[in-house]
């Protein structure tokens, strides 16, 4: 019997909801819950029942923060260390987050050139969202049917930890 078998997935995805609730007004709050939903919706169990549960909102709020603002075709990309805060508690890898235009084999792509650099891939994160945006590019609305929403992807890898700045650096150049 895994030790996973009682974890209550449901209840962890509530609970991440909760915290946005409680610490986001109204609005922000409306959209992050609608995206962790979505942002954890295929992550395995086991891989959410492992990580710190404020871990998991830190990073995941990151990320949203980092599609606040972007133009079709711009990739954003980031690699980073997060800070006990952020972690929950100390945190033994390094984040890499991507928000691009969806197409295929990104995951496979990213992996290959993660691997190549040298670093262990421990978790992989890859929801792919429908996105509504302003002319300036500004985030408007997630995960909602309208004319001009657009698939965009999500993609964050927590690989071996990387503590050399110059490193982190080439991991998304």
């Amino acid at each position: 019997m895994s030790a996973t078998s009682k974890f209550d997935r449901e209840k962890r995805l509530t609970a991440l909801a909760e915290l946005a609730r409680q610490r986001l007004a109204p609005t922000e709050a409306e959209l992050a819950q609608i995206f962790l939903g979505a942002y954890f919706h295929r992550v395995p169990s086991d891989d959410l029942a492992r990580l710190n549960p404020e871990a998991l909102y830190a990073s995941a709020l990151s990320h949203l923060d980092l599609a606040r603002q972007r133009q079709p075709g711009q990739p954003l990309l980031r690699a980073y260390n997060p800070t006990e805060t952020q972690a929950g508690g100390t945190n033994p890898h390094t984040v890499v987050e991507a928000v691009v235009d969806d197409m295929a084999f990104l995951v496979d792509s990213a992996s290959m050139v993660l691997n190549r650099l040298g670093y262990t891939i421990h978790l992989t994160i890859h929801p792919v969202l429908d996105v509504s945006r302003d002319n300036n590019g500004n985030l408007i609305a997630l995960n909602h049917r309208s004319a001009d929403a657009r698939h965009e992807s999500f993609l964050c890898f927590h690989i071996s930890r990387e503590s050399r700045g110059e490193r982190l650096d080439t991991i998304i150049y």
